[in-house]
């Protein structure tokens, strides 16, 4: 399953690591499903962005990834996988 991912820096939080990768619910059976839906939630995804992080977040790149690649994406960039984690898909 592909999702679309999201990396958002927040810098402006002087947190560390300053950026990372969300990314959405909606699952896709292909990558090239979830390069066409990409603009069209980019929409929804831009306004939540910016609602949830009052404006201050950045988004910085779009890509449509399995769920595994977001996860090790988020701890090459420092992040830990927090405990008790449940994953959306079978990893």
């Amino acid at each position: 399953m592909y999702f679309i991912s999201i990396l958002v820096s927040l810098a402006m939080f002087n947190v560390l690591p300053s950026t990372g990768w969300m990314q959405d619910v909606i699952p896709y059976e292909t990558i090239e499903e979830c390069n066409t839906a990409m603009p069209e939630r980019k929409v929804e995804m831009e306004f939540y962005i910016h609602s949830t992080f009052r404006g201050m977040g950045e988004i910085l790149k779009y890509e449509c990834m399995t769920e595994p690649d977001w996860i090790q994406h988020n701890v090459d960039l420092g992040h830990k996988i927090p405990e008790g984690f449940k994953p959306k898909t079978n990893l």
